[in-house]
C-alpha cells in the first residue's frame, strides 16, 4: 500500500523475520543462512560450509522500491548467486514465512 513508512517496514522485515530465521526461532532449516541489510531491504543468504570455509550458495534479495507509475511501492524477492536457477534447501518454507511477515510488517508500518 502507498500509506506505509518504508524505512519502518524494512526495519520490521529485518528484525522480525530475517533475524529470527538466522537465530532458528521460526523454522528449522536444512542449511545455515545469514541475513544482511542492503539498500532497499534485506538479503537472505544460503550458506555452504566445507572444511571450515563458507561459501554463499544463493541469496534472495527482498527489496522495496517505488512503483513506476507513482502509485506506491513494490516488493520483490529475487534469487541470485551460484545456485540462482536451483531452489535452495528450505526456500519454500522461507517464502511462506515471508508472506506472513510481509502482511504483519505492512500492518505495523502503516502511517
Amino acid at each position: 500500500p502507498a500509506n506505509i513508512d518504508v524505512a519502518r517496514f524494512e526495519g520490521l522485515l529485518f528484525q522480525q523475520w530475517g533475524n529470527s530465521l538466522c537465530q532458528g526461532a521460526m523454522l528449522p532449516l536444512p542449511v545455515p543462512i545469514k541475513v544482511d541489510k542492503v539498500e532497499g531491504g534485506i538479503r537472505l543468504g544460503f550458506i555452504g560450509i566445507d572444511d571450515g570455509a563458507t561459501s554463499l550458495l544463493a541469496y534472495i534479495d527482498c527489496l522495496v522500491s517505488p512503483a513506476t507509475d507513482g502509485s506506491g511501492f513494490v516488493f520483490r524477492a529475487i534469487r541470485n548467486g551460484a545456485m540462482k536457477d536451483m531452489e535452495p534447501p528450505g526456500e519454500p518454507r522461507i517464502m511462506r514465512s515471508l508472506l506472513m511477515a510481509l502482511q504483519k510488517s505492512i500492518q505495523i508500518a502503516r502511517v
